[in-house]
């Protein structure tokens, strides 16, 4: 673990201000207990104490004020357990290879995985802290728009939990030609920019709305104001 503390920045400096000076390091003992004889604030801000965990490198952080002279402070800190995250992405029936996929632990967002699934699909988040889970995956490449969501818990220490996620893409508008426009709308009419026809709105009343030549339906306009 090391203790830090944060300096005032120079005042006479424009700039960003100085980074935390580490004034104690300590390794905890076969219990994971540790003793510091010497701590104090820094000149701007509460002293801050990490904790890195040599297993799965994950760290924790905590910044206590030093209250008074001689205080006595007692600073626990916990690293949840892990477990692990697999499973697969589906796409229209087919596995979708190289969908990335992410994995938020509510309880230690620092934890948080991102991973690429394998040519077949298939994606693993290892070292994941337990607890309540979000997973999403979003595809990749061509299929950047695909997505799908899953929640679930991991409930203790190597427990693997598995996610079988569809992706899904936003709908999309179909698209519908200058032709097809005149064959489907016998009413329609030729003009020289393409097609015109005249039916209720949705209020009711007769307007008329056409198709320019070329165009596909999201290009539907009002032929009175064309």
């Amino acid at each position: 673990m090391i203790v830090w503390v944060q300096e005032c920045p120079d005042p006479s400096f424009v700039g960003l201000p100085p980074p935390p000076l580490p004034i104690a390091l300590k390794f905890t003992d076969a219990q994971g207990r540790y003793e510091i004889d010497y701590v104090r604030d820094g000149d701007c801000a509460p002293m801050n104490v990490t904790v890195n965990n040599p297993t799965t490198n994950s760290e924790k952080r905590l910044t206590s004020a030093v209250a008074y002279d001689g205080q006595h402070m007692v600073l626990d800190m916990v690293f949840l357990a892990r477990g692990n995250v697999e499973g697969n992405i589906i796409s229209g029936g087919q596995p979708m290879p190289k969908a990335w996929v992410r994995v938020l632990p509510d309880l230690d967002v620092v934890g948080t995985k991102v991973v690429q699934a394998d040519l077949n699909g298939h994606y693993v988040a290892k070292d994941v802290p337990v607890g309540n889970v979000s997973v999403l995956a979003v595809g990749d490449g061509a299929a950047h728009n695909a997505s799908g969501f899953a929640a679930g818990t991991i409930t203790g220490e190597k427990e693997r939990q598995t996610y079988e996620m569809l992706l899904a893409s936003p709908l999309r508008p179909a698209v519908l030609t200058s032709s097809q426009f005149a064959s489907q709308t016998p009413q329609a009419a030729r003009t020289p920019n393409g097609w015109i026809a005249s039916g209720p709105n949705r209020s009711g009343a007769t307007t008329k709305y056409g198709i320019k030549a070329g165009l596909d339906s999201s290009r539907l306009v009002d032929a009175q104001r064309a």
